[in-house]
């Protein structure tokens, strides 16, 4: 079961989430899933400590998504070099 959403307490000795244990705000994380915020460096190293994926991956989708994003934003006002770079 998740714990993105339970208090930072134990109950009856249960040890407190991973989650809440690393101070990830499950506010921030809201924001960022949603796109009303990008993710920070200290928010990926914080998640990388929660979930088995390094903060470079982290940082890497983050930076695939807004450069996505900017590519389309150029894309609808007509301004060119919005093909995807060789990987």
């Amino acid at each position: 079961m998740a714990c993105l959403v339970n208090p930072p307490f134990s109950r009856k000795g249960t040890p407190p989430c991973r989650i809440h244990a690393r101070q990830v705000d499950k506010s921030s994380v809201s924001r960022v899933i949603s796109g009303k915020a990008e993710l920070s460096a200290t928010m990926a190293v914080r998640l990388s400590q929660v979930f088995d994926l390094s903060a470079e991956a982290w940082m890497g989708m983050q930076t695939a998504h807004s450069l996505m994003l900017a590519r389309k934003h150029l894309a609808k006002m007509g301004v060119g070099g919005t093909e995807l770079a060789p990987a």
